[in-house]
């Protein structure tokens, strides 16, 4: 049971980090060589936000993948109480890191769009 889950995780790791939604492709390659620098010139905060935005997405999947470790782990307890104890801490502890993150990126893209520009 505990193969096929670090299996799943190491899977949906690996599709998660393959997602298209953070490739920054150049659509027409001929556009950069028409400019007069290929290139862009972006200020710190372009350059900061896809990594702070990827950089809390991985700590949101990390949490719901411990919420549902814990409630694979408090189905499973069979009884045990202090398995149950586990997978309840297991689970408050990751819905306060998720609550953290869903906070921290509220507070990061408030500051980037208001206070620094």
């Amino acid at each position: 049971m505990v193969n096929i889950m670090k299996n799943f995780i190491y899977k949906l790791t690996f599709l998660y980090v393959l997602q298209p939604a953070y490739a920054f492709a150049e659509t027409d390659a001929n556009e950069a060589f028409r400019n007069s620098s290929a290139v862009p010139k972006k200020d710190i905060i372009e350059l900061l936000n896809p990594i702070i935005t990827a950089i809390l997405g991985i700590a949101a999947t990390i949490a719901v993948l411990i919420i549902i470790l814990g409630g694979l782990q408090y189905i499973t307890a069979a009884g045990n109480p202090e398995t149950i104890q586990k997978s309840k801490g297991a689970v408050t502890n990751a819905v306060i890191g998720l609550i953290a993150t869903i906070l921290a990126y509220a507070l990061i893209t408030f500051i980037l769009n208001n206070v620094v520009r």
